[in-house]
């Protein structure tokens, strides 16, 4: 196992705060109400190290968040309690109640995992909180934009989620 000054010998990250929170203040300068900022610390803040990142913006004013997966949302649930964190990626079946249960937000991006969510949700007796993924060309995750009507309608209609928002992850080719 290496220690921290054989690491530190190939490589290291300096995180300057100063940067990140005038950056943080520019992109919340070209924003308009109702829109809001989402924080995405993804992958451990692409490694600048997600926990520190985040309280520095909660500190801030900054409220809601996205990480990839349940394990990060956890993870930063911990560090910053108040948060609002969107999972972008798949939550599976077996944890879906638990984040439902931590208020985490779910991507639904099919209709099967708008189904998941609706049986998660009724099981656990809570009302999930829902952002909705549309597929715009990085052939990923997401509906067809033709099919979010529908899966939304199956979702608000069932009265086991909110939809709170909408989203896409816009490729340049």
């Amino acid at each position: 196992m290496m220690n921290y000054d054989q690491a530190v010998s190939r490589c290291w990250a300096e995180v300057d705060l100063t940067r990140l929170l005038k950056n943080y203040h520019s992109a919340l300068r070209h924003l308009k109400e109702p829109a809001q900022l989402m924080a995405v610390l993804k992958a451990n803040a692409y490694g600048l190290g997600a926990p520190v990142i985040a309280r520095v913006l909660r500190d801030e004013g900054q409220r809601l968040f996205a990480v990839a997966s349940y394990d990060e949302a956890a993870q930063l649930l911990k560090a910053v309690p108040d948060a609002d964190v969107l999972i972008l990626g798949r939550v599976g079946p077996a944890r879906l109640k638990d984040a439902m249960a931590r208020g985490m937000i779910i991507s639904v991006f099919s209709r099967l995992c708008a189904d998941q969510v609706i049986a998660a949700a009724r099981e656990a007796g809570v009302t999930a909180r829902v952002h909705v993924k549309v597929e715009t060309g990085l052939n990923r995750l997401g509906l067809s934009p033709a099919d979010v009507p529908g899966v939304v309608g199956a979702l608000t209609k069932a009265g086991a989620a909110r939809v709170e928002g909408v989203y896409t992850h816009l490729a340049l080719r």
